[in-house]
């Protein structure tokens, strides 16, 4: 009762330099017996429960330590402390999801980390993630992940997997500290250039919601990649925050809608026609419009209607090991041959 009694007071607007402002509260508790009382553990109990608070985002105001937390902090201290000699141990590995065009030929593929670590087995990648990024390590790791995608590139020119006209781009996923370091741009245009390929076989898939924060220093580095050659992708277009005002500021190619509203189509013409509006100004920008998330045959027919140029999802293929992904390509060939 304390605890939302101080939250509802805190809720309330006051008044500075003639303006009414709006505080945020979010808290984190601890608790102990008075017979046990330990000052130090009861402040990194408040520490961890508000740490937990601000993970959950809106979802939660307050978070009250208990056991459960404490294994769950424990475990993330443990798997942070794993993290950071996965790449030395050579645990990650990338899977590559394949993007079809309208008739189904492969045009690109995302490229997805995984981590399988010997005492954790296959640890989900939202959850890693999210913990490179609390430690750092997301720099380090989203450059392996470039000199990876780069070594598969140059080895399937090596085997002629696919031929040289129609060969497919790759889409990396960027962290928010990663465009925001100041050696982001000389150390990819140096890697393409070490591994001698081409910037323009890569394309660079930026949240909307990460550019909420530091716009600025994010647009500068983004512009500055994309006139080294690399193509720019804007992932889970329309469930962010950014103003659509903004597309113009940066070189952008590719807008990528998120899977949620592949999933809303059936609710009714209202979602079907908010896709129409994005790819109908996408392209009147010049841009190409890729969709995740597609499911059903019913789904892909709907969206080709819509006019979008690129599609991904369960319906074509999960994500793929390379040589499965090299396999799958070959067979996608000879089926889209078949039917012409």
């Amino acid at each position: 009762h304390k605890v939302q009694d101080l939250t509802r007071r805190l809720a309330s607007p006051f008044w500075h330099a003639y303006q009414s402002l709006d505080l945020r509260c979010r808290m984190g508790a601890g608790w102990s017996r008075v017979a046990t009382l330990d000052i130090e553990a009861l402040l990194k109990q408040t520490a961890s429960a508000l740490s937990e608070c601000r993970r959950r985002g809106d979802a939660s105001d307050c978070v009250i330590y208990d056991q459960d937390l404490g294994s769950k902090v424990r475990r993330r201290h443990r798997l942070t402390g794993l993290l950071a000699h996965a790449i030395d141990r050579d645990e990650f590995s990338l899977r590559f999801q394949p993007q079809v065009n309208a008739q189904g030929q492969l045009v690109g593929a995302e490229v997805l980390l995984r981590w399988e670590n010997a005492e954790y087995g296959n640890v989900p990648p939202d959850f890693f993630i999210s913990l490179a990024e609390e430690s750092g390590k997301i720099v380090e790791i989203g450059t392996w992940v470039l000199e990876e995608t780069l070594r598969h590139i140059q080895r399937w020119r090596a085997e002629a997997a696919f031929g040289e006209a129609d060969f497919p781009h790759m889409a990396i996923n960027l962290s928010p500290l990663q465009l925001m370091s100041s050696h982001v741009v000389n150390h990819f245009i140096r890697t393409c250039q070490i591994c001698k390929e081409w910037p323009g076989s890569i394309e660079l898939e930026v949240t909307e919601s990460s550019m909420e924060h530091h716009f600025e220093v994010i647009v500068q580095h983004i512009r500055q990649l994309a006139d080294h050659g690399f193509k720019i992708a804007i992932d889970d277009f329309g469930t962010g925050h950014s103003s659509l005002a903004r597309l113009h500021q940066f070189p952008l190619h590719v807008i990528k809608i998120d899977r949620s509203f592949v999933l809303n189509m059936k609710l009714g013409n209202a979602h079907v026609t908010l896709i129409k509006s994005i790819v109908d100004m996408a392209h009147g920008l010049g841009k190409k419009v890729v969709v995740e998330g597609i499911e059903t045959r019913e789904q892909f027919a709907a969206l080709v209607d819509l006019g979008c140029d690129y599609f991904q999802g369960f319906l074509f293929s999960a994500p793929l090991k390379a040589a499965d992904f090299v396999r799958w390509s070959r067979d996608r060939q000879g089926d889209c041959r078949e039917k012409a």
